[in-house]
């Protein structure tokens, strides 16, 4: 089933790859913005710290807040996928940055 998270899983890593690029005009999938891309990212299980080092690269803000007042080091926390990698300290670092 493809649903938009498995596009942007797809595509995140199309953009790893250097064979898709977005971010141009500052949006990508859906009309959202990497800002907007990272904090979903962070919520979900499928989440990667290979994905989130590619929205970080591609200049996602990750001081940016979703409408619980949440950033994506919040939600990094919460996934152990992500938790204490090198990804999740990236995050981190950036929101002092």
């Amino acid at each position: 089933m493809v649903n938009n998270r498995n596009m942007l899983i797809a595509s995140l890593l199309l953009l790893s790859l250097g064979t898709m690029h977005v971010y141009a005009d500052g949006v990508g999938i859906e009309g959202e913005t990497p800002d907007q891309e990272l904090l979903a990212l962070c919520k979900t299980p499928e989440a990667t710290p290979e994905a989130i080092e590619t929205l970080l690269k591609a200049g996602a803000n990750v001081k940016a807040k979703d409408k619980k007042g949440k950033t994506a080091i919040d939600y990094a926390k919460e996934n152990e996928k992500i938790y204490k990698t090198k990804a999740y300290w990236k995050l981190n670092d950036a929101l002092y940055e």
